[in-house]
């Protein structure tokens, strides 16, 4: 009867023992994933943390991964930083390892308005070489935000009779009053400056143009890179505005302005 009950114990101590072991070995599913914030909205460029949360805290395996929906928008590493690349919307996703469980976060990356910066009064001069000489025209322009990155212009150079034929300016013609008018598209390069494209009209006094024979009203010119290969023309991080185009009969001119 003694050793009955002794292996009776002994019974009771293994199956104490067993269930404990069990407890032990239990795996505890992740049931969710918390993103905060939910969204995002960016300048290209920058950057943000997303904080991640794997539920419930006791989950045996919270190993996740990060993915971006479009990486050309906006990248998430896997630590849920999110660098902000280009102008558009996108997700980025938090996923298990096993892909049962998975979260969104919106990204937008917003359009950065450099028309905004580039707006204001500039003071600078035409350079004009024709005929062998080279003029230096006052020509005071002011830059007026139209929309997102777009700016326009207008000034009044007043371009001395010499500068279109000397022989014109002979007869004693007064300086010709050039009113000019472009619309442009502002972006930004990799040193902070503003480049510019786009193109405009010039107008000269109608009895004017009949004289010369020119049809000035209306002409129409383009801003150019200097040479091949360079950059568009802008207005550097100084303020300094500097463009290059063809101005009527007098082949290419450049302008080069500070802004007040």
């Amino acid at each position: 009867m003694k050793n009955f009950w002794m292996l009776a114990a002994l019974a009771a101590m293994l199956s104490v023992a067993g269930c404990g072991g069990d407890e032990k070995d239990k795996t505890i599913a992740v049931t969710g994933i918390e993103l905060s914030p939910a969204s995002l909205s960016l300048d290209p460029g920058d950057m943000a943390s997303i904080a991640i949360t794997v539920l419930p805290a006791e989950a045996t395996d919270k190993r996740y991964e990060c993915t971006s929906e479009n990486e050309a928008i906006a990248k998430i590493s896997p630590a849920g930083l999110v660098t902000a690349v280009a102008t558009g919307n996108t997700k980025v996703w938090v996923k298990t390892l096993d892909g049962r469980v998975s979260a969104s976060a919106n990204v937008e990356v917003k359009a950065v308005d450099y028309g905004r910066e580039a707006a204001g009064d500039y003071e600078g001069k035409l350079d004009i070489s024709t005929g062998g000489e080279t003029f230096y025209i006052d020509l005071p322009l002011t830059l007026k935000y139209e929309s997102v990155n777009k700016v326009s212009f207008i000034g009044t150079a007043m371009i001395p009779a010499a500068a279109i034929d000397e022989q014109l300016a002979s007869f004693g013609l007064p300086d010709i009053p050039v009113n000019m008018t472009a619309e442009l598209n502002v972006t930004t390069d990799d040193a902070g400056g503003h480049l510019i494209t786009g193109g405009g009209s010039i107008t000269l006094p109608q009895d004017f143009a009949d004289l010369i024979g020119l049809p000035m009203a209306g002409s129409t010119f383009e801003i150019k890179p200097e040479k091949a290969g360079d950059k568009l023309p802008g207005i550097d991080s100084s303020g300094n505005l500097y463009m290059r185009f063809e101005i009527f009969a007098l082949g290419e001119v450049f302008y080069n302005g500070k802004k007040k």
